[in-house]
């Protein structure tokens, strides 16, 4: 029976994704219920005017100036707003992006993930330690799911480290991976890790999408002919060796080997692109496991 020929790793993508579901069904409402969050909402209006000792939590203000230009071209590379299936935001950060993505996609059940350190970090100090930005309330994971916990096809949050060979076990399969402004303040090992994970968990047709600062050919782009990129690459090198803009060449050869196909690359606001990849083969791990079957 096929059951009997599934390999431990297939077993536990399974294993997650009941696991996923009976946490969906548990928190689901009527979708004519689905709206963004009036606190939220007033938290974000209101951030650039306060000062953040005022405020016990807040999204970063680039990511709140970021995410209705994501939603509007996810808009249009997503079939339509009636498009159903599983999704999962790598790097969600203070829950910023899927406040406006679960309402535009009411059909799609959403799997917030973030990298929770060891050692949690001073708020002041979380940029230049681990990439990121914005204000929390208690743990990464109690941020998204205060921020998140209105919208009935949003799932409670999962840790997820990049780093952990096993990590897409975490999240079960998929039909559309999100990651923004994550591999440009992580080590070039995360963006390996990244692309192998989506050949496993995404679904056949499914789409990883990648948002963020980028180089093409080597070369800095934007309105300013790069230079601004240029000097924010400069800055996160200083930071730490490990990070850069990385190049979209490098990406699509990722790409490649993964299974994925490069699809789409779209100039966004601020010098920023958001790159489509859509699976169009088996990932490299699931051809391996093909030939012990």
């Amino acid at each position: 029976p096929v059951a009997a020929r599934q390999s431990p790793r297939t077993s536990k993508l399974a294993a997650a994704d009941a696991s996923r579901r009976d946490a969906q069904h548990a928190r689901r409402r009527a979708s004519a219920a689905m709206r963004l969050s009036p606190a939220s909402l007033a938290a974000a209006a209101s951030q650039v005017d306060k000062a953040q000792t005022e405020l016990p939590q807040l999204h970063h203000a680039s990511a709140l100036r970021n995410r209705v230009p994501i939603l509007k071209a996810l808009l249009k590379l997503l079939p339509n707003e009636e498009v159903v299936g599983d999704a999962c935001e790598i790097g969600a950060g203070t829950g910023a992006l899927l406040e406006v993505l679960a309402p535009g996609f009411p059909g799609i059940n959403w799997l917030p993930t973030e990298f929770v350190p060891q050692e949690p970090v001073e708020v002041e100090n979380q940029w230049a330690a681990h990439g990121k930005i914005g204000r929390r309330l208690g743990s990464e994971l109690e941020t998204l799911d205060a921020h998140l916990q209105p919208f009935a096809n949003v799932l409670p949050s999962v840790a997820v480290d990049l780093l952990d060979e096993n990590w897409f076990e975490n999240v079960g399969s998929l039909d559309l991976l999100v990651c923004c402004n994550v591999l440009h303040v992580s080590p070039w090992a995360c963006s390996e890790a990244l692309f192998e994970g989506a050949g496993e968990v995404l679904r056949p047709g499914g789409q990883l999408l990648i948002y963020g600062p980028f180089k093409v050919n080597g070369e800095f782009i934007g309105d300013d002919d790069g230079a601004g990129n240029r000097k924010f690459d400069a800055k996160l090198r200083e930071n730490s060796v490990e990070w850069g803009l990385r190049d979209v060449d490098d990406l699509n050869r990722l790409a490649s080997y993964a299974g994925l196909e490069a699809k789409k690359r779209i100039d966004m606001p601020a010098n920023n692109l958001l790159l489509q990849f859509v699976k169009v083969r088996t990932g490299p791990l699931g051809r391996i496991a093909e030939c012990f079957m």
